[in-house]
């Protein structure tokens, strides 16, 4: 039987050993699952979240701690996630005359290419469930929930989680994330994924 900690090890190609938290998350979030798009007034961060590192990093686990069987297992029987697949996408200004202003802010920024701040906010919050979906296997699948995060004016981004049924794997599975003209001047986009199997899921 291949147990949890083989797929852990096989999805985030950790070496022979026991992971530590800070492995599994430093892994699991890296550029592997990372993409990038840049139109002339903005660049979007698109990054898949793998379950187990979100797993993981809802636990609370010391950063030093072994990812071991037991602890997978001990997780697993807790979960208590109702999401399906998850992505974070980070938005931002592309104006370098104004790094870090409230001017050069996405949604309230001079600069955010919807001419006054309410279409932006109006658009960020409720117009893009019908903009962003996934193909996969000749299905299209639509996106189920998206949130914006409210950054109370820290900072000039904003970083919005989008969320998607779960996928039937019995394998690693290719997916396209598409993006349809998020802000003004984009086109569509398709983004490669490779979605990989559960990785706490046992299998004989």
């Amino acid at each position: 039987m291949r147990t949890l900690l083989l797929f852990a090890w096989i999805a985030f190609g950790i070496s022979c050993r026991e992971p530590t938290v800070k492995d599994a998350l430093e892994t699991g979030l890296s550029g592997t699952f990372e993409r990038t798009i840049e139109t002339p007034s903005h660049q979007l961060i698109v990054r898949y979240v793998p379950r187990l590192a979100l797993l993981i990093s809802r636990a609370g686990l010391d950063s030093n701690k072994l990812v071991s069987e037991a602890l997978l297992d001990s997780l697993q029987k807790t979960d208590s996630l109702s999401e399906g697949l998850m992505f974070l996408l980070t938005l931002s200004s592309k104006n370098p005359s104004l790094p870090g202003s409230f001017e050069n802010d996405v949604v309230y920024g001079v600069h955010n290419g919807f001419g006054n701040y309410r279409k932006a906010l109006e658009t960020y919050r409720i117009g893009w469930q019908d903009k962003i979906w996934i193909e996969s296997g000749g299905l299209k699948i639509p996106l189920a929930n998206y949130q914006m995060e409210n950054t109370f004016g820290v900072t000039a981004s904003r970083n919005f989680t989008l969320i998607f049924p779960n996928l039937s794997l019995t394998g690693n599975q290719q997916i396209k994330l598409v993006l349809d003209g998020l802000v003004p001047g984009m086109q569509r986009e398709k983004l490669e994924f490779e979605i990989p199997r559960e990785r706490y899921a046992t299998s004989k």
